[in-house]
């Protein structure tokens, strides 16, 4: 166990461990673009440099070791110059049109710009407008900071490499996109720091204007956490939550099978049949647990409780589904359960 100190204070360091993640370990804010915990770290934006005692040389804090007896600052007055001048060279070619940006408010190069005190100002975007179109994102290369996060992500994580360096080599490239092996997960959009990557929607929204709520995906039994975006009583957008059953990823049908939310055909109401063959009619909800009620509870008089059996249904919450399910067993007495979430 090494033993660092890091703006004046001494942190223990596990073997292995880098300056960033010793950082992270203890709470000590340092910017990243291309870093993920998931990843092997690249030190391709040099964002996160520290300044080390007895070092001329600033340190790229995700690739770099912590040793024992170092002395780290992540804040000195060379640091934080370092910092600027790489903000500035990333926003001499990029697309600052922050105000139509649907990732306005959500965007590390925004925030870090801000913490710099970087003036967008003086800069106009050089890069091309070149969009790569696919089913669910749009990759704009002139929002594209370089830090190669999705290609990585693509190859990496999701093992489909739709998204690869041109001619093979970096980011500064441009990137070549293949819809064919593209499995429409969205997973290179959620680790996009910038508007780059931006998953389609029916209508332009912000992250940022919307209110956010962590579930569980229902669409199988894997447990995926989600955080749904609602915006005006609307679900207008999903990503994955960094946890430990899905670490980050989702598949195309957690990050864009929420749309039946919003259907309108949906059904909002209870409905009916009085009679055998009969339309289905309106009713309100105290008639239909009235009719639950008596049919359910004829069937176990005559019956048992074994004689009923529940289907719950993947497109329920996963809280209505654990609702019917504990109905069926505590209260009917029937283990005959199931939900297409299971398959």
């Amino acid at each position: 166990m090494a033993k660092v100190t890091i703006n004046g204070q001494l942190y223990a360091a596990e073997a292995g461990q880098t300056i960033l993640q010793v950082c992270k370990a203890n709470g000590i804010n340092v910017p990243t673009f291309c870093y993920d915990p998931r990843l092997k770290p690249g030190g391709t934006c040099r964002i996160c440099v520290v300044e080390i005692a007895g070092d001329d040389k600033l340190r790229v804090s995700c690739a770099f070791e912590a040793k024992d007896g170092m002395v780290i600052d992540t804040n000195s007055a060379k640091v934080k110059a370092e910092r600027k001048s790489i903000l500035e060279n990333l926003l001499e070619g990029h697309n600052t049109e922050c105000l139509t940006c649907v990732e306005s408010g959500d965007c590390k190069l925004q925030e870090y710009a801000y913490d710099y005190e970087v003036d967008p100002k003086s800069f106009k975007a050089t890069n091309k407008n070149i969009v790569v179109e696919s089913v669910v994102f749009t990759l704009d290369e002139s929002k594209c900071i370089k830090c190669g996060l999705c290609v990585k992500t693509a190859a990496n994580l999701q093992h489909c490499d739709a998204l690869t360096f041109k001619n093979g080599k970096n980011a500064g490239d441009g990137f070549d996109f293949s819809q064919d092996k593209c499995v429409s997960c969205g997973n290179c959009v959620f680790v996009c720091p910038t508007g780059a990557l931006t998953s389609k929607t029916e209508e332009p929204i912000r992250k940022a204007d919307c209110t956010a709520t962590q579930t569980t995906c229902t669409y199988c039994g894997v447990g995926c956490q989600i955080m749904l975006y609602a915006k005006d009583n609307k679900v207008v957008y999903a990503e994955p939550k960094m946890d430990a059953v899905n670490n980050g990823l989702l598949c195309v049908k957690g990050r864009y099978g929420f749309h039946f939310i919003n259907h309108a055909e949906r059904v909002k109401t209870p409905l009916i049949r009085d009679k055998k063959g009969g339309e289905l009619r309106e009713a309100t909800w105290e008639e239909a647990y009235a009719l639950i009620k008596e049919k359910l509870g004829g069937i176990k008089e005559k019956h048992g409780g074994t004689a009923v059996g529940f289907f719950g249904s993947g497109k329920a919450s996963i809280e209505d589904n654990y609702m019917l399910q504990k109905f069926a067993r505590a209260v009917i007495g029937s283990n005959n359960i199931d939900c297409c979430a299971r398959l």
